[in-house]
């Protein structure tokens, strides 16, 4: 309908009229007034509508754009944060790693101590607990480093 409406139209119009008194039984080929029309009507408002179209499509596809591209930039900050988080969980992992060869040496050390009579098995015991909640950290933040791996993976 839209198309229908925004293309000029030409109308062409034939008339005849009886001759001066205005009686039809008057009519006659000789006698007869004879008119025509030609009547073309270019619709004007289609064009400006047409614009304002153009115009709201350029807006949206401007906005669409915008969107996007803050799509894009927040997938890459969170790549970003998920790639520190990585970074600084293989690191604390290292840590955690040397931490537990330590509590292990202390735990035979205290253990020696013990069996030389200069220490007693309540010692042995908070270190050995000491030990153990390493042991489980050190699980916790592998399985944290492993679905870290998987969301970048997943992300990227």
């Amino acid at each position: 309908m839209l198309e229908a409406t925004s293309l000029p139209s030409v109308n062409f119009a034939i008339s005849f009229t009886p001759p001066e008194t205005g009686n039809i039984n008057k009519i006659t080929t000789k006698r007869t007034d004879f008119g025509a029309s030609i009547n073309v009507s270019i619709p004007v408002s289609q064009f400006f509508l047409r614009n304002t179209y153009q115009k709201q499509f350029a807006i949206d596809v401007a906005r669409l754009k915008l969107e996007y591209d803050n799509s894009l930039e927040e997938n890459e900050n969170e790549t970003r944060s998920i790639e520190r988080r990585i970074k600084s969980l293989e690191n604390s992992i290292e840590t955690t790693k040397k931490s537990i060869v330590v509590e292990r040496n202390k735990i035979n050390y205290i253990f020696s101590r013990i069996k030389e009579g200069q220490d007693n098995i309540i010692s042995y015991y908070q270190q050995l607990d000491t030990y153990e909640a390493l042991q489980i950290n050190l699980k916790e933040e592998e399985k944290e480093l492993e679905f870290q791996k998987v969301l970048l993976y997943f992300i990227s």
